[in-house]
């Protein structure tokens, strides 16, 4: 929320074209993707909406579950956390 991201990066190739985006509504995040489909000329559209969470919330709410051993990380790939990069990743146990 407080990057004010819009959007995913779209993914396409010859078959498909997947088109995410991003966009507040009150206290939630709408996220709209939309998914052509090229050799039928087909579009697929879905809405969800988000609850954002902040990061201090999750561990709270993580230590009040029962763990101990919580590390985060602003990739799946277990990069060291910054708070102005995306995504936030929890490892538990």
């Amino acid at each position: 929320m407080d990057s004010k991201l819009q959007g995913l990066p779209t993914i396409e190739n010859d078959k498909i074209k997947f088109v995410r985006r991003y966009r507040l509504d009150n206290n939630k995040i709408i996220f709209d993707t939309e998914l052509f489909v090229k050799d039928e000329n087909k579009v697929f559209k879905n809405q969800v909406a988000l609850l954002p969470v902040r990061k201090d919330r999750v561990l709270e709410l993580l230590k009040k579950a029962g763990f101990e051993d919580i590390i985060y990380y602003s990739s799946f790939n277990k990069k060291k956390y910054n708070e102005d990069k995306l995504p936030l990743v929890f490892e538990v146990r």
